[in-house]
């Protein structure tokens, strides 16, 4: 049974490919070609216009169809011819509405695509078959052909998986044959009372014991949440909160036992002007020791900040003289319940009389990336541009000697203080400045690209320069500030406009 399949299948296989090689018969093609020229003419009556002839056959046949309906109204004909008349009416009408509106544009889209599809079929039978098609039709005839001398001449391996699959599929007519165990049934029936008591548990209203366990759990989350809320309120208004204290210097780093500096003693002047550090017995001394730290316990404590004897850049600020706090914010009332964290006013720094003369307090907090701490130093004098472009001179009074990530970014930066050395309009209080750095060159140097330079085998550098008539020879350089791929030079042999060499 399954050789003479094969047979069947190779043959017609065979014959398929066979048919493909001799290409169309003559019949065929005349056929693909009467069926072009049908689907042509009935596009291009489609597409004509409807003669004059057909016109006036329709129009007339409209008013025949009208002219009997009128006679039989008039002659009291029953409701029946009436409406058979005006039925014929209506189709002579639509006759002669369809003939001037000519074919709608479905009827003539079909009609192209008859004729599209005519046309490709005589091109495939005037073509012939394509390469990828007696590839097909080549590959079917080999399979047929395996198939056959597989089912002829079978392999010991093909032998062994028939066994297995007549095996398999005995066992599998036998369990069938055999119906379910008793421990399957059983197992069945139980997890049907499993499933059926689970539906009886959904559908079934709680019991007055489970509301009242779930109400209470309910309400005890309740409860534990406004504890929270209002453990994190207070914790907000104290933690979040900076405190002003009175100092030239700003908190550049976290204070601790164990720290010490012209920052520690500022501190401690605090502490022992608001009553926490003893004045008598404790002096400042700009070390924090145990009565350093107690006293500051002693003052977070007071105003709710977490006890943990340190003091970091996000606790306090310090000023270097009297401020002023501004007006309420819009909306705020005394007696009023706000949320933690709500701003209530500005504190603004004021100017100060100093040596007979006015100054200012305003600084400016800068970044600095940490590639270019070579250029800064304390003391030098920088340039504050305003954001209505106005230029104000400012003095780097203190630089963070510890670098940090910037949040933003995460590349290392040194936090700058920059004071400046004249009021800024108030307005501009908070606002974001240009920072340029004014006084970093070295006086009389040159500036040669970076990569000029030359090691030399007894230390230092050096660059290589061109003379008038092409040699080139070496000149020791003091190097400076390496910015954006340059560099400064420094060297009396140098001089503006002589060509230095540089690698490429």
């Amino acid at each position: 049974m399954l050789r003479a399949q094969a047979r069947s299948d190779l043959a017609a296989a065979q014959e398929h490919l066979a048919q493909l090689i001799a290409g169309a018969t003559q019949a065929e093609i005349d056929s693909a070609k009467a069926n072009l020229v049908t689907a042509q003419e009935a596009l291009a009556e489609l597409l004509a216009e409807p003669s004059e002839a057909e016109i006036e056959s329709a129009e007339a046949a409209v008013a025949i169809a009208w002219e009997r309906l009128r006679d039989e109204l008039q002659c009291c004909g029953t409701d029946a011819e009436i409406d058979e008349l005006r039925a014929v009416l209506l189709t002579a009408e639509e006759a002669l509405d369809e003939l001037l509106a000519g074919p709608t544009e479905a009827e003539v889209d079909e009609a192209e695509a008859q004729v599209l599809a005519a046309q490709e079929t005589l091109d495939d039978l005037t073509d012939g078959p394509s390469d990828a098609e007696i590839d097909d039709a080549e590959a079917q005839v080999l399979a047929a052909q395996e198939t056959l001398d597989l089912l002829d001449n079978p392999t010991e391996a093909t032998r062994a998986q028939a066994r297995a699959d007549l095996a398999a599929a005995s066992e599998a007519l036998s369990d069938l044959r055999a119906g379910p165990s008793d421990a399957e049934i059983d197992a069945a029936n139980a997890a049907i009372l499993v499933a059926e008591e689970a539906l009886a548990d959904l559908l079934a209203p709680p019991s007055e014991t489970e509301l009242a366990t779930l109400t209470s759990a309910v309400q005890s989350a309740e409860a534990g949440l406004n504890a929270a809320e209002a453990n994190w309120a207070d914790l907000s208004q104290g933690q979040d909160s900076l405190i002003v204290l009175f100092g030239s210097m700003p908190a550049y780093r976290t204070m601790e036992p164990g720290t010490s500096g012209d920052d520690v003693r500022q501190l401690q002047e605090n502490l022992v002007e608001l009553g926490y550090l003893d004045r008598e017995q404790r002096v400042a001394d700009g070390v924090f020791d145990e009565a350093t730290a107690a006293a500051v316990q002693r003052w977070q404590q007071e105003v709710g900040h977490r006890v943990d004897a340190t003091v970091g850049t996000a606790d306090v600020l310090f000023v270097d003289g009297p401020v002023q706090i501004g007006p309420w914010s819009t909306g705020i009332e005394v007696g009023q319940d706000l949320p933690a964290g709500t701003t209530l006013a500005s504190l603004t720094v004021i100017e100060t009389p100093t040596g007979g003369v006015m100054a200012t307090t305003q600084r400016v907090a800068a970044n600095l990336p940490l590639g270019d701490r070579d250029l800064v130093s304390e003391g030098i004098i920088v340039n504050v541009e305003l954001p209505d472009g106005t230029d104000v001179e400012a003095t780097v009074v203190a630089i963070n000697p510890s670098p940090v990530a910037d949040p933003a970014t995460g590349e290392n930066i040194v936090e700058l203080t920059i004071q400046l050395h004249s009021p800024a309009s108030a307005v501009w209080i908070g606002a974001s400045v240009m920072v340029e750095i004014t006084e970093t060159l070295i006086a009389d140097a040159l500036v040669v690209p970076a990569t000029a330079l030359v090691a030399l085998v007894e230390g230092g550098s050096a660059v290589e320069v061109l003379a008038d008539d092409g040699s080139a020879r070496l000149i020791g350089v003091e190097t400076g500030l390496f910015v954006d791929g340059d560099v400064e030079v420094l060297s009396p042999e140098l001089e503006a406009g002589m060509r230095v060499v540089v690698p490429r």
